[in-house]
């Protein structure tokens, strides 16, 4: 065997591998790392493929064009139905980055984007208290916030009205909830951030705090739409665990796909779609998509729901 088709055996061997891993209950953050590179197999594959078949290997380019078409069904997303017409509900997130995002640019986003709640994870005190200067008060009127230093700091605000204001327990970054009223419905908004896996050595807290939000979704008593960074991609099974019972994630029901949120504050594009906004059945997205927020490693982003 020639060096080259070496070279494309090994590609398609270690592309096997990690789609593997995207059904496997991983634990180490390594690994755990590693399937986020699940959504560009088909870069290295695709040239492997060709180089197989034009070399006449058939075995070898039948099994890359399999594991191209498989790598790449993992990601599409097409709608299940046309869009809705109604009024919507439009949530937007956003990390901003331990405070280091610009405030004015936050207010201004979910200004010009017609937004009715934000979720702002990494809220620290003094960015809290920069919102409420450049006007935040004055659009979203209703707020939860739990400020805190560092990244632990976690807010909501929003236009409806809001009962029963609440921090849930559990979690190491502060995940806050509130019930709201829409189109004759009571829903539970949660803005969450979820740690991340790289901050222990078995990713116990991770694990565990997705599990949190699989209990509350299982337990509440009203739909919960939950935004935030929850520090997972579609290609985790943990994540995709959240994804039942109807809740889906309104990337992929709008239709969007390779949404990439993470990191955005470096001179390529962002990699990782790290940022979602789960939508209970009674809801359904039919618009998703990302906005850039000055300072912050995050994209924001905003999607509309309307009633299914």
């Amino acid at each position: 065997m020639t060096f080259l088709k070496w070279a494309c055996w090994t590609t398609l061997v270690v592309g096997a591998g990690l789609l593997l891993l995207r059904y496997l209950p991983l634990r180490s953050p390594a690994l755990l790392s590693l399937v986020i590179t699940v959504p560009y197999l088909p870069l290295a594959m695709v040239p492997a493929t060709v180089t197989l078949l034009a070399t006449r290997e058939w075995v070898g380019s039948t099994i890359g064009l399999a594991m191209i078409m498989l790598a790449i069904s993992t990601q599409v997303a097409v709608p299940i139905t046309q869009p809705r017409e109604g009024e919507a509900m439009r949530i937007m997130s956003i990390n901003v980055a331990k405070g280091a995002a610009d405030v004015d640019a936050v207010v201004d986003a979910a200004r010009l984007h017609n937004v009715d709640a934000v979720a702002v994870q990494e809220l620290t005190p003094a960015f809290a208290d920069g919102l409420e200067v450049a006007g935040m008060p004055g659009i979203f009127p209703f707020s939860v916030i739990r400020p805190d230093n560092d990244a632990r700091g976690t807010g909501l605000w929003s236009r409806f009205p809001i009962s029963e204001p609440r921090q849930l327990e559990g979690f190491g970054f502060a995940c806050v909830a509130g019930t709201i009223e829409f189109k004759g419905g009571k829903y539970d908004l949660v803005a969450a951030h979820i740690t991340a896996p790289i901050q222990d050595q078995d990713s116990t807290n991770w694990i565990t705090e997705l599990a949190h939000i699989r209990a509350l979704m299982d337990t509440n008593p009203n739909p919960l739409v939950i935004a935030g960074d929850f520090n997972a991609t579609v290609d985790h099974r943990q994540f995709r665990g959240l994804l039942h019972g109807g809740t889906q994630d309104a990337a992929r029901q709008a239709g969007r796909f390779y949404v990439n949120t993470f990191p955005a504050n470096w001179s390529w594009p962002p990699f990782a779609a790290l940022d979602h906004i789960l939508v209970p059945s009674e809801l359904r997205a039919t618009t998703f998509e990302t906005v850039e927020i000055v300072g912050s490693d995050h994209l924001a982003i905003v999607g509309s729901l309307v009633q299914s």
